[in-house]
C-alpha cells in the first residue's frame, strides 16, 4: 500500500493569522513591562500610552487582515473562525477607543504599567471570546477582569479617588462572577469528562444530567453578571459614573462585550442542550434588563449615569437577539449589528463628557449653546443609543425587531422598551440643546479625545447610511456568508 502523500507546508500555513493579534499583544505587553522596569525612575510621560495605542492599532490591522484568510480548525485553545475574528475586531476597536481616551486625559505621573493593563485586559478578553474549552475561557475572563480592576483604580492618577471607588464597586460583582463561573465549570467538567465545548455539546448522560444543568446555570449566571444584566446590574451605573472615561470604555469593550459574545457562543452549542428552557430564561432576562434600563434612563439628568442605564437597556436588547436563536445561530446579524453600534456610541458620549469637564455629576445641559460642536456630537450619540436613523444602531435595532416573533408577548415588551428608551434619550438631548448652559469650567480639548469623538461619529454615520459591509461581515460571522 503506497504511503499517503504529505502536503508541503506553505508560508500561509506558517503565518497562523488567527493567533497573530493575541501573540502581538503579548509581546508588546512584555516589552513595555521590561522597558518600564529598566527605565525607572523617569519623568512623567505619555510614551506608554502611545505605545499601547500603537500596539492595539497593529493588532487590529492583523485581525482585519486575517478576516478573509483560510481558517484553521486545529488551533489548540482558540477557535479559528469568522465569529472569533469578528469578536477580536470588536474588542480591539473598543480597546483602541479606550486608549485614545487615555492618551487624551491629563498627564499623570503613573508609570507605564497603567497602559500595560489595557493590553492585558484586551488580551484576556480576546482569549475568553475565542476559547474552545472551559479552562481557556476561565483564564481569559479572569485575566481581563483583574487587569480591568487594576486599571480602574489607577487610571485616574494620584489624588483621583473616583477610580478607586469605582474599582471597589466592581470588585464585589467580579468576585461573585468568578466563583459562579469556577463552580459552574467544575460541574460541567465533571459531568462531561472534559473541558472542550465539543464534548459538552454531546450532552450529558442520565446520571450526570442534573449536575450538568446546575453547572450550565451557574456559568450562565456568571456570564450574565459580567454583562451587567438584571438582576446583576447594580454595579454598571456606578462604574460608568466613577471611572475615568478610558476605564469606563474599557469596562464595556473588555468586560461586558466578551461576556455577551461567550454567552452567545455557548447558547448556540453546549448550554442549549444542558439548561432546560434556556431561550425562555434568556428572553425573560432580556425583558427585565431592557425594562429596567429604559425606566431608569427617564429621570436621569447626569450624562454618565444616563449612559450606564442606556447600556443596561442595550444589554437586554442583545440578550433578546441571542435568545431568539438559542441552539441555532445567536449571531445572525442581529446581535453583531447591535454590538458594533454600541461601542462607538458609548465611546462618543464618554469623549464628550471628557471634553465638557468630565465631572461625575456633569449634566451636559445647554452644551449645544456653550459648545456647539460638542453639543451636536452628543446629540448624535444619544440618537444612536436610542436606535434612531441615520445611525448604525437603527440598522441593528431593525434587525432585532424583524427577528422577534410578533405573536410572542415578550416581543411587544421589547418593542415598548425600545420606544421608552428612545423617548428618555431624546428628552435628554432636548436639554442639551435648549437648556441654559451651566457655569462649568471646561478643560482645553486634546487632539486624542477629539479624535475619539469624531471617529465614533464617523463610524455611526458612515455605516448607518451604508450598512452593507457590516451586514455582510455579520452574516459571515454567523456562518451564513
Amino acid at each position: 500500500m503506497p504511503a499517503p502523500m504529505v502536503k508541503p507546508m506553505t508560508w500561509t500555513d506558517l503565518q497562523s493569522p488567527e493567533l497573530a493579534p493575541e501573540a502581538l499583544l503579548t509581546v508588546v505587553a512584555l516589552l513595555l513591562a521590561l522597558l518600564d522596569a529598566a527605565l525607572w525612575p523617569r519623568r512623567a510621560s505619555r510614551a506608554g500610552a502611545y505605545a499601547t495605542l500603537l500596539g492595539l492599532l497593529t493588532a487590529l490591522a492583523l485581525a482585519l487582515h486575517a478576516w478573509d484568510r483560510p481558517w484553521r480548525s486545529d488551533t489548540l485553545w482558540l477557535a479559528g473562525d469568522p465569529l472569533a475574528a469578528f469578536a477580536d475586531v470588536l474588542i480591539l476597536c473598543g480597546a483602541v477607543l479606550s486608549a485614545l481616551l487615555a492618551v487624551g486625559a491629563q498627564v499623570s505621573s503613573q508609570r507605564a504599567g497603567t497602559a500595560i493593563l489595557i493590553l492585558l485586559a484586551t488580551l484576556g478578553a480576546m482569549l475568553g471570546a475565542g476559547a474552545k474549552d472551559l479552562l481557556t475561557l476561565f483564564v481569559g475572563l479572569e485575566l481581563s477582569a483583574i487587569s480591568l480592576l487594576a486599571y480602574q483604580a489607577l487610571a485616574a492618577g494620584p489624588g483621583g479617588g473616583h477610580g478607586l471607588r469605582a474599582s471597589l464597586r466592581f470588585v464585589g460583582p467580579a468576585s461573585v462572577s468568578t466563583v459562579l463561573t469556577a463552580v459552574g465549570i467544575a460541574c460541567l467538567w465533571s459531568s462531561s469528562g472534559g473541558p472542550d465545548f465539543d464534548v459538552l455539546g454531546a450532552g450529558p448522560t442520565a446520571a450526570t444530567a442534573a449536575r450538568a444543568a446546575v453547572g450550565g446555570g451557574l456559568l450562565l449566571a456568571g456570564l450574565a453578571l459580567r454583562a451587567g444584566a438584571v438582576p446583576f446590574h447594580l454595579w454598571l451605573a456606578d462604574v460608568a459614573v466613577g471611572s475615568a472615561p478610558s476605564a469606563a470604555m474599557l469596562t464595556l469593550s473588555v468586560g461586558i462585550l466578551p461576556a455577551l459574545i461567550v454567552l452567545g457562543r455557548l447558547v448556540a452549542g453546549p448550554l442549549a442542550t444542558l439548561v432546560p428552557e434556556l431561550d425562555s430564561l434568556l428572553m425573560l432576562m432580556a425583558v427585565l434588563s431592557s425594562t429596567a434600563g429604559a425606566l431608569l434612563v427617564l429621570p436621569q439628568r447626569r450624562l454618565r449615569r444616563l449612559l450606564g442605564y442606556a447600556v443596561l437597556a442595550h444589554v437586554g436588547f442583545i440578550l433578546a437577539g441571542i435568545a431568539t436563536h438559542a441552539g441555532e445561530d445567536p449571531f445572525s446579524g442581529t446581535t453583531w449589528m447591535q454590538l458594533a453600534a454600541l461601542l462607538p456610541a458609548v465611546a462618543g458620549c464618554l469623549a464628550v463628557s471628557s471634553l465638557a469637564g468630565d465631572a461625575p455629576g456633569i449634566t451636559a445641559s445647554g452644551l449645544a449653546r456653550s459648545q456647539p460642536g460638542q453639543g451636536v456630537l452628543l446629540c448624535l450619540f444619544l440618537v444612536a443609543l436610542a436606535g434612531l436613523p441615520p445611525s448604525l444602531a437603527f440598522v441593528g435595532r431593525s434587525a432585532l425587531w424583524s427577528a422577534l416573533s410578533i405573536d410572542a408577548p415578550m416581543s411587544w415588551f421589547m418593542m415598548a422598551n425600545g420606544l421608552l428608551l428612545a423617548y428618555g434619550l431624546i428628552r435628554f438631548a432636548g436639554r442639551v440643546v435648549f437648556d441654559e448652559p451651566l457655569p462649568v469650567a471646561t478643560p482645553p480639548a486634546t487632539a486624542a479625545t477629539v479624535a475619539a469623538a469624531v471617529l465614533s461619529a464617523a463610524v455611526l454615520l458612515l455605516f448607518g447610511l451604508w450598512p452593507l459591509p457590516i451586514a455582510q461581515a455579520a452574516a459571515m460571522a454567523a456562518g451564513a456568508g
